[in-house]
């Protein structure tokens, strides 16, 4: 196939997805591989394969999209959250968690040795989005990248949106949500942990979600699915 031709058969397909029938010769055709994604933060996106067929009188495009391989770290996860594998998106998540999971509380800490609710929450981030957050939960709250928003509805929740709590009238708790309700934090007791939005101390707690605008930075166009 030509060069020229290869090179608009790419350009065509990012512009189709759908499929179309294909009439006349069929001069050449190729296969490539595209990540369709919800959203610019969904690090674990869908891959396709298209297959794009050029002919003496047009072009189409078929999308086959691949079934996802469920690495086991996020089967484990799924299982102590309570829900199917395939609810939880984001492979690189589960990932963090599984590197940091029962690592001791430290307040003011931000290594394996000892770790805060706000160090944790900037570390995963930064490991898993290259997206970097300030340093406190108040920062977070207050920083131009998080769009606050208060959502009791746990369905409406995204999977890695912040989750802040406050008591005595100020934001002192930030976390990670992950799925069904459970969400990912540095607790005093316990350390690293899953815990759960139904907990009467932490239902009692919660203030705010947060979610990760769209465009972060030139390197980052992200946000959290």
């Amino acid at each position: 196939m030509p060069s020229f031709l290869r090179k608009l058969s790419v350009c065509l397909f990012l512009i189709m997805p759908f499929s179309g029938g294909v009439s006349g010769q069929v001069c050449d055709s190729m296969t490539v591989s595209v990540a369709v994604m919800e959203s610019p933060f969904d690090i674990s996106p869908r891959y396709v394969d298209t297959i794009i067929v050029y002919t003496d009188e047009h072009y189409a495009g078929y999308l086959f999209p691949q079934v996802r391989e469920i690495p086991q770290v996020v089967k484990k996860y799924a299982l102590m959250i309570g829900v199917e594998p395939e609810k939880l998106q984001n492979d690189k998540i589960y990932q963090f968690i599984d590197e940091w999971f029962g690592t001791p509380y430290r307040y003011g800490g931000s290594t394996k040795k000892g770790i805060d609710c706000s160090a944790l929450t900037r570390e995963l981030f930064s490991c898993v989005a290259d997206i970097e957050l300030p340093r406190s939960s108040v920062q977070m709250y207050s920083c131009d990248m998080v769009e606050p928003f208060k959502e009791k509805d746990y369905s409406k929740l995204r999977e890695g949106d912040l989750l802040f709590f406050r008591s005595r009238g100020r934001i002192n708790h930030v976390a990670v949500y992950l799925c069904a309700g459970k969400f990912l934090s540095a607790n005093r007791t316990g350390g690293v942990q899953i815990s759960s939005l139904d907990s009467p101390y932490w239902k009692r707690r919660y203030y705010s979600a947060g979610r990760i605008k769209e465009t972060t930075s030139e390197n980052s166009s992200t946000a959290m699915k």
